[in-house]
């Protein structure tokens, strides 16, 4: 009797023995597909998102094509320099994060700019010239070179955007506002040249508070604006 029972107390542990490495074995898979399911679902929640951001990109880039398409009928329908500089203040905002906006006019016999509109958050300024024989002013470089300036983080970059174009150290001044109340201080800016035949007519200048607040998309846009207020000026002169 006592052989039977050592013999089936033996079979016992066994049995117990293979019953946990198969709780185990079931506990090791059953842990391995809830990875792969947990991998699999934030992998259909990244191509989600991705493809919510891909259909948000296309419905922004259609409405600023709509935008942009009617800021070109409106300024070619128009003369008045005064409504075409306060509609595209308007529209930019629409279209950006524009808190300061301005538009310069480079007057090449008198080396200066003159910035006759700018605006800052609704604000207008008090009518500004900057000289050309000012090199470390953004505007300036922009119109010398025919070439746009983009800073997205005026601390980060802007020593090391000066150093590459041997500029001054200094940001331009915008002046004040008509109002009395001082500007705020930007944190990115874009520069884009209005050239007309080939010769560069003016600037175009966006501010933000903000630190990376633009993208290489705002750039082409301002760019698609600098030709239409070169069709602008083109007409003035006609």
């Amino acid at each position: 009797v006592g052989v039977v029972v050592g013999a089936a107390y033996l079979l016992f542990r066994i049995r117990i023995r293979m019953l946990m490495r198969q709780k185990q074995a079931l506990e090791e898979e059953v842990g391995s597909r809830t990875r792969e399911l947990v991998l699999q679902k934030e992998s259909i929640e990244r191509q989600k998102h991705e493809a919510e951001l891909q259909k948000e990109s296309v419905e922004l880039a259609h409405r600023n094509i709509s935008l942009l398409s009617d800021i070109g009928r409106r300024i070619t329908a128009n003369l008045d320099s005064e409504a075409i500089m306060t509609m595209l203040y308007q529209q930019v905002h629409a279209l950006m994060d524009a808190s300061v906006f301005g538009i310069g006019i480079y007057r090449p016999e008198q080396e200066l700019i003159e910035y006759p509109f700018a605006m800052e958050n609704g604000k207008r300024y008090t009518p500004y010239t900057r000289s050309m024989l000012e090199p470390n002013q953004l505007a300036v470089w922009c119109i010398n070179h025919a070439e746009e300036v983009f800073i997205n983080d005026l601390e980060q970059e802007y020593g090391r955007y000066i150093a590459n174009l041997a500029l001054l150290s200094g940001v331009d001044n915008m002046g004040t506002l008509e109002d009395g109340s001082l500007p705020t201080e930007p944190r990115s800016l874009i520069y884009v040249p209005i050239s007309v035949n080939g010769q560069v007519r003016g600037v175009i200048t966006v501010h933000s508070y903000r630190a990376h607040a633009y993208h290489r998309i705002d750039l082409d846009m301002l760019t698609t604006l600098a030709s239409y207020v070169a069709v602008a000026f083109a007409n003035a002169d006609s």
